[in-house]
């Protein structure tokens, strides 16, 4: 997913970033997602509006105009959700979410290495596509990011690292390491989980 969606300074930036933590004695290795992975982005959404909708019933129904257009049109969107639809996605994000736990837990990987972004930061009118931070919120597991570089015309571009649910310490441990050797003032030695 991510090499499919990612823009090519993205994927750029991140071989750089992987040569950078390979020559500073940290562990990379390429894995393969669960095959699950394709369907989160669609799941995410479903489950993100439909809960939206059930949260905001109550007052879009008597005051639907204070919504921002987007905002709107995601909960009007939730409204019209079939209930097997929903009830589909949220068993999907179990399974999902207990299959990534295995990964972490039992040595698939220790931390995940992500670009943040599909590509450099956006202009004002938005914050960007949300396409490598949703599949965390949806399996609920921690996340952090920092940047790593800029386009050639300056715009930044950022990685993130995925940790095992409730290591958020570890996880931004390993973090700081990590951008430590980005900026270039890093020790030789890699993280230890």
């Amino acid at each position: 997913m991510f090499e499919r969606l990612a823009e090519p300074a993205m994927l750029e930036a991140m071989e750089k970033v992987v040569e950078r933590f390979r020559a500073s004695g940290i562990d990379v290795e390429d894995i393969t997602l669960p095959a699950a992975f394709d369907e989160v982005l669609e799941r995410h959404r479903t489950v993100m509006f439909a809960e939206a909708a059930a949260w905001h019933r109550e007052r879009f129904a008597r005051h639907p105009d204070d919504y921002p257009p987007r905002v709107r049109e995601a909960i009007e969107t939730g409204n019209m959700c079939a209930a097997e639809d929903y009830i589909a996605a949220k068993k999907h994000q179990l399974e999902l979410s207990n299959e990534m736990d295995e990964w972490l837990e039992f040595g698939e990987a220790s931390f995940l290495l992500t670009p943040a972004t599909t590509g450099p930061a956006p202009g004002l009118e938005t914050t960007g596509n949300p396409a490598f931070n949703a599949p965390w919120s949806y399996v609920g597991l921690p996340a952090v990011s920092f940047p790593m570089g800029r386009t050639v015309d300056g715009l930044p571009l950022a990685v993130q690292l995925v940790g095992p649910r409730f290591a958020e310490r570890d996880l931004l441990m390993v973090a700081e390491r990590c951008e430590g050797v980005v900026l270039g003032r890093a020790t030789q030695g890699g993280p230890t989980r």
